[in-house]
């Protein structure tokens, strides 16, 4: 009989307030989103590339209280990890870089644009030789010490988008205040610096 190990994947959907791509532990506002639709994909034709229809779902959870999720009893192989549609409040994922870094607290999702699906980049399982991201950042003892058969450093940031903008006027009595009667203009070229 050959026998492997059930490997797990998961960790934490997380606010990252100030996007920077990493879920600040000091900061009372990046906390875990609760509620957050959460699916996993399986590399079915197992040749280590992740796209297309060769992409097979396996599992879907709900991320908890903490924002944690969490996926187990599952077959060596390539995975990745969806989430098909970006918290409300927070529809933008962060500045992580869509990499499988392997650390722990750290944005690798990959969306391109607000609310649009967001997804991981393949992640590999392979039994005994998944990273030990220790117990620092929520989610990460999710594989009840099976360190060496769980990847939990799969994490999730998103922040939300801000907009600014108003009336360009044509001020008649150069009061500085917008008032009845003075007409708006259009055509005006406006430029947004950071």
């Amino acid at each position: 009989f050959g026998l492997v190990p059930a490997m797990s994947l998961g960790s934490t959907v997380f606010f990252d307030v100030n996007n920077n791509g990493v879920q600040d532990l000091a900061s009372p506002t990046e906390t875990g989103i609760a509620g957050v639709a959460v699916q996993l994909l399986f590399d079915a034709d197992r040749n280590g590339s992740i796209s297309g229809a060769e992409l097979t779902p396996v599992d879907d959870t709900i991320t908890n209280a903490a924002g944690n999720y969490f996926f187990g009893d599952l077959p060596p192989g390539n995975y990745q990890v969806i989430i098909p549609t970006a918290p409300a409040f927070a529809p933008r994922s962060s500045s992580g870089q869509n990499v499988t870094d392997n650390q722990d607290g750290t944005d690798d999702g990959a969306q391109s644009g607000p609310g649009a699906p967001t997804s991981s980049p393949a992640v590999s399982l392979t039994p005994g030789d998944e990273p030990n991201e220790g117990s620092v950042y929520p989610g990460a003892d999710q594989d009840n010490g099976n360190e060496l058969n769980g990847n939990m450093t799969v994490d999730f940031g998103f922040f939300e988008v801000v907009s600014v903008g108003d009336f360009v006027w044509n001020d008649l009595n150069n009061n500085g205040l917008q008032q009845i009667g003075e007409p708006g203009i259009s055509g005006v070229q406006m430029s947004l610096y950071q």
